[in-house]
């Protein structure tokens, strides 16, 4: 098992995707008004809103056991996933990804890194030298 990514809170998805590539360049793999997925060289950081998601850390499973205390949810990308919470009360993702299809944003900069606010709004795409 591997550790797929950390989730963290913020008040502005837009507004902290800009503050954490201008900081420390890392890449972004999805975003949207409700989460974003940012790609550091060793791990992925997911920013979301408290309305839709808990601070936690995740980690890559290849099984996932259905229960009514830890429903299995189905997203948007093929992936599926549950919640769980460790001893000291920590929110745990255990999160299992489809054999035959790639992660979702595996194509969507094809390793190169591109100026955040034109990924974010939508103007067209130039690579950064």
């Amino acid at each position: 098992m591997k550790i797929d990514h950390i989730a963290i809170q913020v008040n502005d998805i837009r507004e902290s995707v800009d503050w954490y590539v201008d900081k420390f360049g890392c890449g972004i793999e999805y975003c949207d008004d409700t989460w974003a997925l940012l790609k550091f060289d060793n791990i992925k950081l997911a920013l979301v809103i408290q309305q839709e998601h808990p601070n936690h850390i995740a980690f890559e499973t290849n099984m996932l056991i259905h229960s009514d205390k830890n429903p299995v949810q189905e997203h948007r990308d093929g992936s599926s996933s549950m919640y769980i919470k460790d001893l000291s009360g920590n929110m745990i993702e255990l999160i299992k990804y489809p054999k035959q299809t790639k992660h979702f944003a595996d194509d969507f900069h094809e390793g190169d890194n591109y100026k955040v606010r034109d990924i974010l709004y939508g103007k067209e795409q130039t690579k950064e030298n």
